[in-house]
């Protein structure tokens, strides 16, 4: 594996009548060799809406502006998926800007589960995130320590209210 994850971004809106959440995961990652191909652990409850690949294509006044390219060729295994890029990413190239966006959904778990979301009790919610957990909730690159920003909407936030 040449990507190394720098930093996640992870979004859930959770519909609490429902029991579901969508989620929206940035990873940032570095390169060390050229990157043809990577795969990202997560588990087989999570259903993958859209998978796509973000770099800088310039700059101005010292903001990257990116250009991401989706990509539909991804291949689903147990508690994996492989993704083929149209293109080499190499360290030059995601010099500025360099991320993997995932758009899935998910359910929460039933009280007690203790992976994923999963209710802690009638009316709150917990995740365990130690270990092997992660996969639960969201798609990660490796098991290496990195940052996570993670901002949970509701409905109503979502502007989603019946």
């Amino acid at each position: 594996m040449s990507f190394t994850p720098t930093k996640y971004e992870l979004k859930l809106t959770v519909d609490f009548n429902e029991n579901n959440f969508i989620g929206n995961v940035k990873i940032h990652v570095g390169v060390t060799d050229p990157v043809k191909e990577f795969d990202l652990k997560m588990s087989k409850d999570l259903e993958i809406e859209r998978v796509s690949f973000w770099q800088a294509q310039w700059i101005t006044r010292g903001n990257p502006q990116s250009l991401g390219r989706v990509i539909f060729d991804i291949e689903k295994k147990d508690d994996s998926i492989h993704v083929p890029l149209d293109e080499e990413i190499t360290s030059e190239s995601i010099k500025e800007l360099g991320y993997i966006e995932v758009d899935y959904k998910g359910k929460v778990g039933e009280q007690g589960a203790n992976k994923g979301l999963f209710l802690f009790n009638s009316s709150d919610y917990e995740t365990n995130l130690e270990n092997e957990n992660a996969i639960h909730l969201f798609p990660i690159l490796e098991d290496v320590a990195a940052p996570l920003t993670l901002s949970v909407l509701t409905p109503w936030r979502a502007g989603k209210v019946d």
